[in-house]
């Protein structure tokens, strides 16, 4: 079965050797979606038609000799992504009847390379929240456990490749929305350097509405200038695929960027030196999170890397990235809803309702922010990775909240080392590498220079050896609301 196949990459390898055929694929993926019914991951699901129609003519390219990457692999894509045909809601009430006119440059690239959309999957509404729960579809659940949240805003996405309902997918990460999810269901997450997958597609909250797939991303606010499409996988190779086959620059979008992207494997890992930081001075963190990340720095020391200490990384990112996240207006959003508020959900009604900071003091975050990403640059020039945690904790419970150091923390707080993360526009992969003391996976986030994939891809790829990355779902049953245990 698919959930047994560890990987896309591998998968797609039973393909090219005739092992298995792409409609026999779908057959899998159909019958892997009865576990959907208890998670609720995948809440718009492609035709079963379409996939098969899909599949034939893949077969029809494997039986000729396509060689590409990942053709005949099932991905999923988050809901906040356009895809011709399918809903694009957004999770929101508002926009439930909203059906895409055409693909987002990321799906229409990896939709050309082979791969079939499967269908979309759960956020919370526009992407505004830590966990994946929303008035539209409800709450998806982490198949590691029903008392866990399995994190935000690409919750869905995470939970659809931790429990095979696809092998891949495709989501979207402005302040920790790839990282922090996976983390909480064990898989793996790469968030490129802005603009070097094309953002046109993805919906509200940048800045334009961008209902039918033809948005871009609005330049004068943070999340315009920050989010970006990414992938879940569980493995690296998996994750390189996935940005080769879709990076690179689109004529619709003038910011995107054609900078050439090298193979991991041409990284001389010798040469490496490590930074690493336990993100105590970001945000605090659990014992165990500062005790897994000093027995990973002592380990790739001892598998030959320099590895340096710097308690202090990325200090003032997190405050330069909250001050300019205050002044996005969201004005795309609050014109969408006008006169039609009582269809936001409560959450979403709250974010609308802060007030915005003097615009006079725009100028002055701004600069601040820059001064902050360039201390990060420059230190990044000298130690070309830093790994620190994605998050205080492990995986949190659907209340959305964790008790560090003795003291309640909830909502946005908890994603604190991945938002800093984030303001330094560079790529970084999120692997699991441990486990809490509750069993839970434990990340870490790898981050490199700007453009420079990969030789995070390469790190990552030697954590991966070093500490086995995708950790797998303990058999457990489902929860059905209706009939309990299943």
């Amino acid at each position: 079965m698919i959930e047994n196949i560890f990987s896309a990459t591998k998968l797609t390898k039973a393909l090219k050797k005739r092992t298995l055929s792409t409609t026999e694929v779908v057959d899998i993926h159909l019958s892997v979606l009865e576990k959907n019914k208890y998670l609720n991951a995948l809440v718009i699901p492609t035709d079963p038609q379409k996939l098969y129609d899909e599949a034939k003519l893949n077969q029809k390219r494997i039986n000729q000799g396509d060689n590409t990457a990942l053709i005949g692999v099932p991905l999923t894509v988050k809901d906040v992504i356009a895809v011709e045909g399918l809903a694009l809601t957004g999770g929101s009430l508002l926009l439930a009847n909203n059906y895409s006119k055409q693909d987002a440059t990321v799906v229409h690239k990896l939709r050309k390379s082979g791969v079939f959309i499967a269908g979309k999957t759960n956020c919370p509404e526009f992407g505004f929240g830590i966990g994946t729960n929303n008035d539209l579809f409800g709450p998806t659940q982490n198949p590691w456990g029903s008392q866990l949240s399995p994190g935000g805003s690409s919750g869905g996405e995470a939970v659809s490749v931790s429990s095979g309902i696809s092998l891949v997918g495709i989501g979207s990460d402005f302040g920790g929305s790839l990282r922090w999810p996976a983390q909480c269901n064990g898989v793996l997450a790469l968030r490129p350097t802005p603009r070097r997958v094309s953002g046109v597609g993805q919906i509200v909250g940048m800045g334009t509405q961008g209902l039918d797939g033809k948005s871009i991303m609005a330049p004068d606010s943070l999340q315009g200038n920050l989010q970006v499409p990414g992938f879940v996988a569980r493995c690296v190779d998996d994750l390189e695929n996935l940005l080769f086959l879709s990076s690179g620059y689109d004529k619709q979008d003038f910011l995107s960027s054609p900078v050439c992207l090298s193979s991991s494997n041409q990284v001389d890992l010798s040469k490496i030196t490590i930074g690493w930081s336990d993100g105590s001075s970001i945000a605090p963190v659990k014992d165990e999170v500062s005790q897994m990340i000093l027995d990973l720095a002592i380990e790739l020391e001892k598998d030959g890397f320099k590895v340096k200490h710097f308690p202090n990384a990325f200090q003032g990112a997190l405050q330069a990235y909250n001050n300019l996240r205050a002044f996005d207006d969201l004005r795309d959003i609050k014109a969408l809803s006008k006169g039609r508020e009582d269809k936001l959900s409560h959450k979403t009604r709250q974010i609308l309702s802060f007030s915005k900071p003097d615009n006079l003091d725009v100028s002055k975050a701004w600069v601040d922010a820059l001064i902050e990403r360039y201390k990060a640059l420059e230190l990044l020039s000298q130690t070309p990775i830093i790994i620190l945690p994605v998050a205080g904790g492990a995986g949190m419970g659907v209340d959305e909240t964790m008790v560090i150091q003795g003291h309640l923390y909830k909502g946005f707080e908890l994603m604190a080392h991945c938002r800093a993360v984030s303001l330094l526009a560079t790529p970084v992969v999120s692997i699991p590498v441990a486990q809490s003391v509750d069993g839970l996976p434990l990340s870490v986030q790898v981050v490199g220079l700007p453009w420079a994939e990969d030789t995070v891809l390469a790190v990552a790829k030697r954590l991966e050896f070093l500490r086995g990355g995708w950790q797998q779902v303990p058999n457990r049953k489902f929860i059905d609301n209706k009939k309990g245990l299943i």
